[in-house]
């Protein structure tokens, strides 16, 4: 027997380092099966910690529990049998990732020790959920744990880490695909229940007398248990004992009849008391008595307002109606056929525990949820975003007046485009940001399989649910910002909606599981009839899965440097309106004491009511008009300054039309709409329509300065 870390506190502090999640665990009963496995604390999917302060208290109070380790930002593969790689590798031609984080565990009926396996959660591991194959393995993605390595099992083993410096890499996408391919069909209960109404001849003692040349029950509790599964049974000489001590339970009552196998290995664990009626059908005399009430399978479709009209349809089958008895949700149902090809899960409303919204800055940005700040090139929408994260970590009242209710709190910033140094942190000293109060996120690391630390940007992709785990590690973090969202997509096409949708939905998870706001800054594209949803650019699963946005504009009454933003979205909040801004600069202290010039800053104006749509439709009355916030209308205001005196050498024009960043092709349109005349020949000039003045009069060139002699 091996010799396991005396105390809670010793088994916890190393994984708690590594980034895992514990729960003190009740240590086992010497003999006692099963012991030993079973948190101590209520809700500990959510009071799971990697909090030393946390760890050192519950060890003052259970100094001998054992450590559970919780799925949280964390999976874990449980190789039931002790030889999971050997039968993965021998099935896919793939090498088993074992150079992860491993624990050994219990010798296994096959007589070797299992194995527990680590892995990162990524996208891929959180949309494949809790899976298990009986008798081969059980992956743990969400709320789940399993017991950690220096605690104690039942029968005196130690679970043992192989090395506690080895890295927890992610779990490989062809691992992944094997699991869901293998997995048993889901099973939502330990306990599964009918619940079709039994019927009123219904005879618990009678059912059982009937299949006693199969197997006898005995009373114990609220359940009837047997060493003989019927769900192996099949037909008389066959073998249909576990082997084992792990039995099968039958729990009747009219409402619910039950069936549980016991053991995971056994094909019985996956199957409710009517799979067990319907199997024991197969191999001995059906049961004569009712059992229960029959719900033809069309009276079912009808209640879902569906009509049957393909006679090839069974109408006499029946459904199972399957509770989730192992849900902390009251209501949460989960209906599937017998056949199980299918199914729902339905969720009672009177059972749901409705809530308002939080905001950050009410109607603008929700907490716990993502923002979309969508725009043009230069519209500022980064120096928007600085603004925002300075107001959050003054934890002062908003622009428009709401109050900020959450006080200082902190910010986290990864941004792709702006240099750290001479942009981000000038801006938020312009701003006014406490700069204490806001964190950069430079990088995502991971250790490779010789223990090498590798060094990459951010990618929602593999590290979403790694910063879920750093957000809940520190609490006081009340914003994110990502800058921009396509920045962070890694090598995935931001068009592919496909694969883009589960990352926008880990964002959307992760914010409700933390209640941190996310701003995600995009860009848009260059369709001109689009409204402001259709205008964000890429996939549209960024604009689906988030539940708000907002846009910003240039505001053509507000020149030269005048913006508008407006809410997208309406999922959130009925206020469509928003507030206009301008781009002011002003100069700040660098850490040597040198002076920044002119960095930018948000100079708030006033409420307006306008939604995106409005601005935009605005904004192309504007270019229709020529007015002065498109070139056009930039490159006529030039040619009417420079002509207005009378004819001008086409080369200084040309000048200020360059200077001011306007195309050949816009040169052309403003000279047609001016309707400008040109030269027939050398020296080349311009002039407006009857404008031209009399030889010997000069005109200065407004911009360079220069003096020619008409």
């Amino acid at each position: 027997m091996e010799t396991a870390p005396a105390s809670f506190l010793e088994r916890a502090m190393p994984l708690i380092q590594k980034g895992i999640f514990v729960v003190p665990v009740a240590p086992p009963t010497p003999g006692v099966k099963d012991s030993g496995k079973n948190p101590i604390i209520k809700d500990w999917p959510n009071n799971s910690t990697i909090n030393r302060k946390q760890v050192e208290a519950w060890h003052a109070s259970w100094p001998d529990a054992n450590v559970g380790c919780v799925a949280n930002g964390k999976c874990m593969l449980d190789d039931d049998r002790g030889d999971l790689k050997e039968k993965y590798e021998a099935e896919t031609g793939n090498k088993f990732p074992s150079w992860t984080f491993s624990v050994r565990t219990s010798v296994k009926s096959t007589g070797m020790r299992g194995w527990h396996y680590y892995f990162n959660s990524g996208v891929q591991t959180i949309m494949l959920g809790n899976r298990k194959k009986a008798g081969v393995f059980d992956f743990q993605c969400e709320n789940k744990h399993c017991v950690g390595p220096g605690s104690v099992h039942w029968t005196g083993a130690v679970y043992e880490a192989v090395d506690l410096r080895a890295p927890i890499v992610d779990m490989p996408d062809e691992l992944c695909s094997w699991i869901e391919k293998v997995a048993d069909a889901e099973k939502p209960m330990d306990a599964a229940a009918d619940s079709r109404v039994g019927h009123e001849d219904w005879d618990c003692d009678a059912w059982m007398e009937f299949y006693s040349d199969i197997f006898t029950c005995a009373l114990d509790g609220e359940w009837w248990v047997s060493s003989i599964c019927p769900a192996i049974y099949e037909g008389p000489g066959t073998e249909h004992k576990h082997g084992d001590s792990k039995k099968t339970g039958f729990r009747f009552n009219r409402a619910t009849p039950q069936f549980h196998c016991f053991n995971t290995n056994c094909p019985g664990y996956s199957m409710t008391f009517g799979n067990v009626v319907t199997h024991l059908n197969q191999y001995h005399e059906p049961y004569p008595g009712k059992i229960w009430e029959e719900q033809p399978m069309e009276e079912i479709l009808a209640a879902f307002g569906v009509e049957i009209v393909d006679e090839s349809v069974p109408t006499g089958e029946t459904a199972e109606h399957i509770v989730d008895a192992t849900s902390n949700e009251a209501g949460r149902e989960h209906w599937q056929n017998e056949s199980k090809t299918g199914g729902f899960t339905v969720i009672r409303m009177s059972t749901v525990k409705d809530r308002p919204v939080d905001w950050l800055w009410k109607g603008r940005l929700p907490r716990g949820c993502g923002l979309v700040i969508s725009g043009a090139v230069s519209t500022n929408k980064s120096m928007l975003s600085t603004a925002f994260a300075a107001l959050v970590s003054r934890g002062e009242d908003w622009p428009d007046g709401e109050k900020n209710e959450m006080g200082p709190r902190e910010v986290l910033i990864a941004a792709t485009e702006d240099d750290l140094e001479t942009t981000i942190v000038p801006r938020l000293k312009a701003a006014g940001a406490d700069l204490e109060k806001i964190h950069y996120l430079a990088n995502s690391f991971s250790k490779d399989e010789d223990g090498k630390y590798i060094s990459r940007d951010l990618n929602i992709s593999e590290d979403i649910f790694k910063l879920r785990d750093y957000l809940k590690a520190h609490p006081e973090i009340l914003l994110v910002v990502l800058d921009p969202l396509t920045g962070f997509f890694g090598d995935v096409d931001g068009n592919d909606n496909k694969k883009i949708r589960p990352m926008m939905q880990a964002i959307a998870r992760v914010c409700q599981q933390t209640g941190v706001a996310f701003i995600l800054l995009i860009h848009e594209n260059k369709r001109g009839d689009a409204n402001a949803v259709d205008k964000i650019l890429g996939a549209g699963a960024v604009s689906q899965v988030i539940r708000a946005g907002i846009r910003i504009s240039k505001d053509p009454n507000n020149k030269p440097d005048g913006r508008k933003f407006a809410n997208i979205k309406g999922n959130l909040s009925r206020d469509n309106g928003g507030m206009k801004f301008s781009v002011g600069s002003k100069n700040v202290t660098a850490h040597d004491g040198k002076v920044l010039q002119e960095i930018g800053y948000i100079e708030w104006g006033e409420k307006h009511a306008q939604n995106a749509d409005d601005v935009m439709e605005e904004e192309r009355a504007a270019k229709k008009e020529g007015g002065e916030d498109t070139k056009l209308g930039q490159a006529v205001k030039i040619f009417e300054e420079a002509l207005i005196g009378g004819k001008r050498l086409q080369r200084d024009v040309h000048r200020l039309l360059d200077a001011a960043g306007i195309s050949d092709a816009t040169k052309r349109r403003a000279k047609a709409k001016l309707g400008v005349v040109s030269s027939k020949s050398a020296p080349w000039y311009w002039w407006l329509p009857g404008m031209e003045p009399k030889e010997g009069i000069y005109v200065e060139d407004a911009v360079m300065g220069d003096v020619e002699v008409m």
